[in-house]
């Protein structure tokens, strides 16, 4: 070995502290000023007839007798798209461990898969109701919490929306690996997702605001019509240093949205990528995915009252066209920011078969660039956050490997999956939960201190 290449590991050690040097440490004003990246769940689900018939030398269904569950990469590479990252959960958790997860990170995504939706028991079905749930309370308390729901997703979020478990249950396969053209509804104008609608999550029903005040270049907060505040609402006039101090508060019981800057933000979003222009390139080229065996039909939605009073219908798209059936494309929440599209917008970005329809066109990738940009701003939107950085650190997905499951010829749904074992979910179950009381315990000890004040007061 020559003196040059010995010295080597020696160099690239200095040059690592060198740069460590100039790096940091931060000041305390630099780290309170540093906004960490949004956390969004996503649920893993049990291996199914998505994957391949061998996973990692495992026959597909050994791999189901084992009880391991996967999370499509696609999806999280998604999350990471819109400059957040990605905290996968695992359905058979308590009902108080996935209380504190929701407490933790700042949206949900409800992915696509193959898992049970039409029955309550599922864990699926269990886990998308309680979160449906906790985002209401949360939302109708004030503090905004959004969830979007994909192909399974949305139909798991219709399902409990609507109460109906016999949504979805007819099984269909002319919407399997297709493009379709989408078609809107007079109620995208009032669409946050497509339209002008403003955020909702504070308890109103949301309506849009004025085109020429959502659009083009980023107009002063004073110009820009955004739902009055009530009286309890921090001033506008506040600086922009003074708002931002207050949202990066994030560990305070109650928060005040800063509607003002979300408006801003959502105008800049809109304006740079031309929500006008999404919806045209939607609507007249076939470059939405759908890869779905189930269905809800327009007809079903507004026979639904339900549904029609709580959601709004923005897309549709005609299965197969010459027999006229309309399905439901994508749907949002006239007051809270859920959101549910039976396309795919992740797989034009993250997934590249050659044997699946898949768009990989320029048009076709700038709708799913638009929704990940928006996913992004609904979860900067919350005020939820992980406590413990280093719990955050070694929970989200980066800390996990990927494994391949293309196939080379052949057809294949995720090109790379997540996987997890039943032993790494117990790990995962236990760095999460170590030394964290259950409710039942916490419930006790509020009674306990209860009683003590009791009697304390009593002694008085």
């Amino acid at each position: 070995m020559s003196a040059d290449a010995a010295a080597q590991p020696e160099k690239v050690a200095a040059a690592a502290a060198a740069v460590a040097a100039a790096v940091g440490p931060r000041t305390d004003s630099e780290m309170s000023s540093q906004q960490s990246a949004p956390v969004i769940g996503v649920f893993i689900q049990p291996v199914d007839e998505n994957l391949p018939e061998e996973i990692s030398g495992v026959s597909r269904q050994q791999a189901v007798l084992e009880g391991i569950s996967y999370l499509a990469a696609s999806y999280i590479k998604y999350i990471e798209a819109a400059g957040c990252v990605a905290l996968p959960i695992d359905l058979n958790l308590s009902e108080d461990e996935h209380k504190f997860i929701f407490s933790q990170i700042d949206g949900l995504l409800l992915p696509g898969g193959s898992a049970e939706i039409n029955d309550w028991n599922a864990p699926y079905m269990k886990a998308t109701k309680l979160y449906y749930e906790l985002a209401k309370e949360s939302n109708e308390a004030g503090k905004f919490f959004p969830i979007v729901g994909i192909c399974l997703g949305f139909e798991a979020l219709v399902i409990v929306a609507s109460g109906n478990l016999n949504y979805f249950k007819r099984e269909f396969t002319e919407d399997l690996d297709r493009r379709r053209a989408l078609s809107f509804t007079e109620e995208t104008e009032s669409s946050v997702l497509f339209g002008w609608g403003v955020f909702p999550g504070d308890g109103k029903k949301n309506e849009p605001s004025p085109r020429k005040d959502l659009g083009g270049k980023r107009r002063k907060n004073a110009e820009i019509q955004v739902p009055a505040p009530a009286e309890d609402l921090k001033s506008e006039t506040n600086s922009k240093n003074e708002a931002e101090a207050e949202n990066n508060e994030k560990n305070s019981e109650t928060q005040v949205p800063d509607r003002v800057a979300d408006a801003a933000d959502l105008a800049t979003l809109r304006s740079t990528f031309a929500v006008d222009r999404i919806r045209q390139l939607l609507g007249m080229q076939p470059i939405a995915y759908f890869h779905h065996f189930k269905l809800l039909s327009t007809d079903e939605f507004h026979n639904d009252e339900k549904l029609k009073k709580e959601w709004r219908l923005t897309a549709t798209a005609k299965i197969p066209e010459e027999n006229k059936l309309e399905i439901v494309a994508a749907v949002e929440h006239r007051q809270f920011p859920f959101f549910g599209m039976q396309f795919h917008p992740e797989k034009a970005l993250f997934e590249h078969c050659d044997q699946s329809q898949i768009p990989h066109s320029f048009a076709s990738v700038l709708p799913s660039w638009y929704i990940a940009a928006l996913i992004g701003l609904l979860a900067r939107r919350s005020h939820n956050a992980f406590k413990d950085k280093r719990l955050k650190f070694d929970s989200v997905a980066f800390a996990f490997k990927p494994t391949r499951t293309a196939t080379y010829g052949r057809f294949y749904s995720f090109e790379q999956v997540y996987l997890f074992p039943q032993e790494l979910r117990q790990q995962m179950r236990k760095k999460m939960f170590a030394g964290r009381p259950s409710s039942a315990t916490q419930l006790q000890q509020q009674q306990q201190k209860q009683l003590q004040l009791a009697v304390a007061a009593d002694e008085a």
